[in-house]
């Protein structure tokens, strides 16, 4: 049951990234530049408009795929209808929590961009999936699946609430500049790109899911997550990279540019190293605690702390890259890295069983990286 909704939040998870169509990550950029150039009607247009595109985009997706659901029910593997079902209904509320992340990045509170989605959400699946077992429901797949929609929809009040209490007040004083075509042909490569990324990111689970049990693909996922817990070092600093990136290009400070680049790349690289030393020694306990069955994917947790320590080598060549506008370069870097690692994966899983999958994720990192630098 954990393997089943582990795919499944698997598949929201690439899904729901790429539902705002690109909107989530250009907003650093887009807003950042009008609001330093005193553009608050341009500044406001965007908002406007990426909250409408990223609702707008991920219902139609959701409606998709639950039609494709429907239609090939009697084809997907046992127990996965009801989670891959409740997930494609979660992934209007993932896309604009996706979307309101962006905008509190786009703000400069990177606590409120953070909070709700690593703290908060978390939290309310933990508990929501307690009352359900606690009221006579069975732990499985779908009651968990049934449990993380609620929590996307609580955390997602929780952050739209504050998010508009963070908007600076010039917002509120102007009127919406709308109808920038700019702005959809800047963000649209974005989404792209961020899709084949999270492809490249989780090619090990999607090789794992239909090549051993899903048994077998749960103690990885777990060990996977556990190792994960060092990422949020990068990603809190990507948080505030690229809007200092953004702000330094619009400004025309290329000296502070060039900065802020070396020093988040020692932050990203050192702070990273540290965490990974304490999940290294702290792993196997960790792991242990999903139950004994799961310890079958201890030897991956090395393997996998290795991946996360090149990719942190590569520093934050992808929100440079986007702050400065070369969004086709990241595309196709992102799609050269996403056919690396589905290659390796789906080629070494047969062969290697879990540790295939965590060595080629090692060297899928260690090439993204190269190819961003």
């Amino acid at each position: 049951e954990f393997g089943s909704w582990a795919a499944s939040w698997t598949i929201l998870l690439i899904a729901g990234h790429a539902a705002s169509l690109g909107f989530s990550e250009s907003v650093v950029r887009y807003y950042t530049t009008h609001a330093a150039r005193g553009e608050w009607s341009r500044a406001r247009g965007f908002l406007i408009s990426g909250s409408l595109v990223a609702i707008v985009f991920a219902s139609l997706m959701s409606g998709l795929a639950c039609t494709l659901l429907l239609v090939f029910q009697q084809h997907l593997p046992a127990g996965m209808y009801g989670p891959l079902l409740l997930a494609a209904l979660a992934l209007p509320l993932f896309a604009f929590q996706d979307w309101l992340e962006g905008v509190a990045r786009a703000f400069g509170r990177p606590v409120l961009a953070l909070a709700p989605v690593y703290l908060l959400r978390p939290v309310c699946i933990a508990a929501i999936l307690t009352g359900l077992a606690m009221a006579g429901h069975s732990a499985d797949a779908s009651t968990a699946m049934a449990a993380v929609l609620a929590a996307i929809a609580l955390a997602t009040a929780v952050q739209g609430l504050f998010v508009c209490r963070a908007a600076p007040q010039q917002l509120f004083q102007v009127k919406s500049n709308h109808g920038k075509i700019a702005w959809i042909i800047g963000s649209a490569p974005l989404a792209l790109a961020f899709l084949i990324d999270q492809l490249a990111a989780y090619a090990d689970i999607l090789a794992l899911a239909v090549t051993v049990p899903s048994s077998e693909t749960g103690a990885y996922f777990a060990a996977a997550r556990i190792i994960a817990l060092a990422s949020l070092a990068p990603y809190a600093v990507s948080v505030i990279a690229g809007r200092d990136f953004a702000f330094h290009h619009a400004s025309g400070d290329a000296a502070g540019l060039l900065a802020s680049v070396r020093r988040t790349t020692r932050w990203t690289f050192w702070a990273s190293t540290a965490l990974l030393l304490v999940l290294l020694l702290t792993g196997p306990l960790l792991l242990s605690m999903f139950g004994r069955g799961f310890l079958v994917a201890a030897p991956c947790i090395s393997l996998l702390a290795l991946g996360l320590v090149a990719r942190a080598a590569g520093g934050h060549g992808e929100d440079l890259l986007m702050a400065l506008g070369h969004q086709a370069h990241t595309v196709r870097i992102a799609t050269l890295s996403a056919l690396v690692a589905l290659g390796l994966a789906f080629i070494a899983t047969p062969l290697f069983g879990l540790t295939g999958a965590a060595a080629a994720m090692t060297c899928a990192a260690a090439i993204r990286s190269v190819l961003f630098v």
